[in-house]
């Protein structure tokens, strides 16, 4: 998993990447191109992906490991822009303690009819044992959202996001996923003509082209006024990515109020517990009076225990000491 470049997610996070669509803007295949090394002698030794609900073998590759070169460097892209699915990345999200809203399987798609059900499968249940992240996906295939959800297999709930790329025009599976319960979104980036915002998505982003392609196309400011114009009427929130041919004057990097929600995960949610020394209840130690000593000038301070305000409050009473303003020391 890596710090996303991507401004509207934290991190990317790509257990499957490479891609059979050919899209001139696309910034994958490009790092794909520049950090590949032997790409076609690679992939003359890979392994096919067997797909167990079929019994086949596919054309998607599969590693197990990632793969080293002789330094013991690892390949990011060891056969190009191949579709690869690289299982040992399913445990990346247990790194992050904290919540962190990850865009899955960026450099891919994940969606395509040339992946498996049964590596989505895979991706979803790696998903749903780090509970404690945002998961976004992004396809220009949405209608393979709607054949998972039919099948039972599309996790919902506030953790599961559906994005769809419109980069003009409009696009009606998006808006039937929706209708489903499903948290949905629009990335219209690059944008690349009049747009129309799908009914029922709760998030738009607009962005431009990112990198230097000498023939890239160059954004009209009406389309991107246009497709703001659509998500204040529709009380969407909008996320406009740097470089839009826009005033300087109209910024806004808005997002859903559930994409905010930062909570700890398994594990990590309990180191930020403590009892209190004198009435034994749980509380947060972010909300409860550290007690510390310290041996000298120049040494840490050491943590004995904690006090809920009540107990502290109690003590400070008995042994005649004045209060302090708790809320100040907050």
């Amino acid at each position: 998993m890596n710090k996303s470049k991507i401004e509207w997610v934290d991190f990317e996070w790509n257990p499957v990447t490479g891609c059979k669509d050919v899209c001139a803007y696309c910034f994958g295949r490009l790092n794909a191109k520049n950090f590949s090394g032997e790409a076609d002698w690679n992939i003359s030794k890979a392994k096919h992906y067997m797909d167990p609900d079929t019994g086949m073998t596919t054309d998607l590759l599969l590693l197990e490991e990632p793969l080293r070169t002789e330094a013991g460097t690892i390949l990011t892209y060891p056969y190009g822009f191949a579709p690869t699915y690289t299982r040992s990345r399913l445990t990346t999200p247990e790194r992050w303690k904290m919540t962190r809203n990850i865009l899955v399987c960026a450099e891919s798609e994940l969606f395509g009819d040339w992946i498996p059900t049964s590596v989505i499968r895979e991706v979803m249940d790696a998903c749903k044992k780090y509970p404690q992240h945002h998961y976004l996906f992004l396809t220009r295939h949405p209608e393979r959202y709607l054949q998972l959800a039919q099948a039972g297999i599309l996790p919902d709930g506030d953790h599961f996001w559906y994005g769809v790329t419109v980069n003009k025009g409009a696009n009606k599976h998006i808006s039937d996923l929706a209708q489903r319960g499903y948290h949905t979104y629009q990335v219209s980036e690059p944008l690349q003509g009049n747009a129309e915002l799908a009914e029922g998505v709760e998030w738009l982003i607009i962005g431009p082209e990112r990198g230097k392609r000498a023939d890239k196309e160059q954004i009209e400011t009406s389309w991107v006024i246009n497709l703001i114009t659509q998500a204040k009427i529709k009380e969407v929130p909008v996320f406009l990515s740097k470089g839009l041919p826009l005033p300087a004057y109209i910024e806004d990097k808005s997002m859903p109020e559930a994409l905010t929600d930062i909570r700890p995960g398994k594990g990590h949610e309990k180191k930020l517990l403590a009892r209190c020394i004198s009435c034994g209840e749980e509380s947060k130690k972010s909300q409860m009076i550290t007690l510390s000593v310290n041996h000298g000038r120049g040494s840490l301070n050491r943590t004995m225990g904690w006090w809920c305000e009540e107990c502290f409050e109690k003590f400070c009473t008995e042994h005649n000491m004045e209060i302090p303003d708790l809320r100040a020391q907050h």
